[in-house]
């Protein structure tokens, strides 16, 4: 977790010392907004597809059992509960893989921004204070993308978890419907 956070701080350091400072100063802060980016691509790995896949086509087998052998039984609260909190792991797992993707093509999109802009800087196009109210939106913009990958990842390690917790009851359930 300390490696997901240093990009970010340097990058804040850098950006603060940059606003209104020189062109070089103004290169670092991009060159350092580019690395939390790159760090966001890298932090994006983490969330492994075939892992998620892997999880999904089981959730939605033990379900799709769950509601055509056993939906004739009658179930305690608690059972049912945790039904439902198995089934809605799937809908957490894909919201995750879409937030990912989503994501993904917003970091493409800022590097390519943060690329022109590095540009822009080295042939002096910018009034210094909409260059600086630019390169602290951008900043902002970027650090959203760092925080909201880090809560992708928070999600489906959560999911995860749930399912680890749930998954020996729901075996239990689907046993029991067999021997019936």
């Amino acid at each position: 977790m300390a490696e997901l956070l240093r990009p970010s701080l340097i990058a804040l350091l850098i950006l603060a010392s940059a606003c209104g400072k020189t062109v070089e100063q103004r290169l670092q802060a991009i060159d350092a907004m580019q690395g939390v980016l790159t760090n966001v691509m890298v932090t994006s790995e983490e969330v492994d597809e075939s892992q998620i896949n892997h999880y999904l086509k089981d959730i939605n087998e033990k379900t799709s059992l769950l509601k055509t052998t056993i939906l004739t039984d009658p179930f305690d609260s608690e059972d049912l509960r945790t039904m439902k909190e198995f089934e809605a792991l799937s809908n957490r797992l894909i919201q995750a893989q879409n937030a990912k993707s989503q994501i993904l093509a917003m970091v493409k999109e800022s590097r390519l921004k943060l690329s022109d802009l590095r540009t822009d800087v080295q042939n002096d196009l910018w009034e210094e204070d909409s260059l600086n109210l630019y390169m602290e939106i951008e900043f902002q913009y970027v650090m959203e993308l760092d925080q909201g990958m880090n809560e992708v990842i928070a999600q489906v390690n959560g999911c995860f978890l749930t399912y680890d917790q749930i998954i020996p009851r729901i075996r239990e359930l689907l046993s029991e419907a067999e021997t019936k």
